[in-house]
């Protein structure tokens, strides 16, 4: 049985280092037979032919030599020459470039890969044209150059370059002409920077050839520019956030966004940056034109993280690789932080477990809550319940109960909520035992107004004791959950009908021994009362009660 394992070991290993060697070969070459999924046969590759000028003394007549060239061309010059202003990019305004003349050739033109010319110093003979430095160009300059690039729109950057060298060379009138030195490596086809690329190498390519070529190298740059500026569609228009219907600047506590934005006339795709960088250019996706929407949903592992701000950013790609600038049209900002809930910071006078009329109601205001989005304000509860809560929502960070209040002990709870929607983890009460007693008591009952030990002879308004003690009915105003209690009684008592000019006193109980001197004989004497409850509401006055001292 071990021999068996092991036969079967030994194959797994022989089938692995196989599949190594058929993986290498691949690796090596893709086009090996082994490989089921070969990469397409690239186009072959434009040659761009180049010269080597040789410049020596002859005898006064001239010979050049081409070797070998092949080329059969019929040119007319135009001598009326009529500007013509190409439209050139990049904010830098209308410029009049350099241009050469119309030409007529036949339809065929036969180039060799490599050409020798060695030119003498003799003058070119007066029978060949030969344009000069600053030529003037013609009105139907643009629309001939164009007519003649042909270029295709499923042609490179590069290779659109290489073709607009090709036409130059061979219809330019000098022989100094080297527009291999324009071809660039790479181009950034935007709208703003496309211009100022194509000015700079041109630039280059004067200080390193003659000056008739700068002027045509110049006008293939601003004819270029204005053949493919017209091609790039626009940026799109209309962008939203449709799963939660997010504002773009403001927090939010999800980090699944579904972007979306209207269709582009012309647009094949559509590169999509969505990171943490305002003015990132790195390609996160690349979207395909559909109808009548673009939609974008940001995979799992591309996704802000708490606390982050994340920026959309979009351009349109156009026909020939061609691309708009890069445009950002949604901040994204994602908070899953729970913020910390406030303390109270003042009560208004309000005194937790005393009793207290609701006219005197204070105003609560509360500090120190936090998070990193920032608060956007309070759920507030102020009842009776002591875990109590309300969807009651304010910013401000204060809070005045509406007077009168209801009779009861009240309790202040709030929970925090910041600008992402996060709520604190739990409410929290910020004052207690907040106790309101609004109701007034009841009058005492001045007919229960009894004088011992001798008795009050209301009627006859005489009293036949020089120090009488008096006695009433105790007012009803038991204390409880939404009353105080009765606290006591303000008796006043004296010789005149005016309350002022008589002595009022406080008494606790429903007795007291009045007056503390003897009363006078024959002179008449006042009594009145009034109650009192423990949040200090106060009952009217009783009526007058008057008596006189008769032995």
């Amino acid at each position: 049985m071990r021999t068996l394992w092991n036969v079967l070991a030994i194959l797994v290993l022989m089938a692995i280092a196989g599949t190594g060697v058929v993986y290498a070969q691949i690796f090596i070459d893709p086009q090996s037979p082994f490989n089921p999924f070969p990469p397409p046969t690239l186009p072959a590759t434009l040659a761009i032919p180049s010269w080597t000028p040789t410049y020596r003394q002859l005898p006064a007549t001239w010979t050049a030599t081409y070797i070998p060239q092949t080329v059969t061309v019929t040119k007319t010059l135009n001598k009326a020459w009529t500007p013509t202003v190409p439209t050139v990019m990049g904010g830098e305004g209308t410029k009049t470039p350099y241009a050469i003349p119309t030409w007529t050739r036949t339809p065929t033109i036969t180039l060799s890969p490599t050409i020798t010319h060695t030119p003498s110093n003799t003058p070119i003979p007066s029978s060949t044209p030969r344009p000069t430095n600053t030529p003037r160009p013609t009105d139907n300059l643009t629309l001939t150059y164009l007519a003649q690039m042909s270029i295709q729109n499923s042609l490179t950057a590069q290779a659109m370059t290489q073709q607009v060298a090709q036409i130059y060379q061979r219809q330019t009138y000098t022989a100094q002409t080297a527009t291999a030195a324009f071809l660039p490596t790479s181009v950034m086809w935007t709208q703003t920077s496309q211009a100022r690329t194509w000015t700079a190498q041109a630039n280059q390519s004067a200080s390193q050839t003659a000056a008739a070529s700068t002027a045509q190298t110049q006008t293939a740059a601003a004819l270029y520019l204005t053949q493919t500026a017209a091609a790039i569609p626009p940026n799109p228009s209309g962008v939203v956030e449709t799963s939660h219907g997010a504002t773009s600047g403001q927090w939010q506590n999800f980090n699944d966004p579904t972007f979306r934005w209207n269709r582009v006339v012309g647009a094949e795709s559509y590169d999509v940056y969505f990171g943490p960088l305002d003015n990132g250019e790195s390609v996160t996706v690349n979207l395909p034109q559909s109808e009548p929407y673009i939609f974008y949903t940001p995979a799992p592992f591309n996704r802000p993280s708490d606390g982050e701000t994340w920026y959309l950013r979009i351009r349109t790609c156009g026909p020939g690789g061609f691309k708009q600038s890069w445009q950002t049209y949604f901040v994204f900002k994602y908070d899953t932080t729970l913020p910390t809930n406030p303390s109270l910071s003042s009560s208004g006078g309000a005194v937790s477990g005393s009793w207290q009329k609701a006219e005197t109601a204070p105003t609560f205001t509360w500090s120190g809550a936090s998070d990193p989005a920032g608060i956007a304000g309070y759920y507030v509860y102020f009842g009776t319940d002591s875990g109590g809560t309300s969807s009651s929502f304010q910013s401000a960070a204060s809070y005045a109960p509406s007077t009168p209040i209801a009779n009861g002990i009240y309790y202040l709870r709030v929970r925090a909520m910041d600008n992402a929607g996060n709520q604190a983890a739990d409410w929290v009460t910020l004052f207690a035992d907040y106790r309101v007693d609004n109701t007034v008591p009841p009058t005492p009952n001045v007919n229960s107004v009894v004088c011992t030990p001798a008795a009050c002879d209301w009627v006859t308004h005489s009293v036949t004791h020089s120090t009488p003690d008096f006695d009433w009915d105790d007012v009803s105003d038991p204390a409880g959950p939404t009353e105080s209690g009765l606290e006591g009684y303000y008796l006043n008592w004296g010789t005149s009908s005016n309350p002022a000019a008589n002595t009022t006193v406080w008494v606790t109980d429903s007795f007291c021994t009045y007056p503390s001197t003897e009363m006078v004989e024959g002179v008449a004497y006042y009594i009145r009362l009034k109650s009192k409850d423990a949040a200090g509401n106060e009952s009217a006055w009783t009526n007058f009660l008057s008596v006189i001292y008769k032995p």
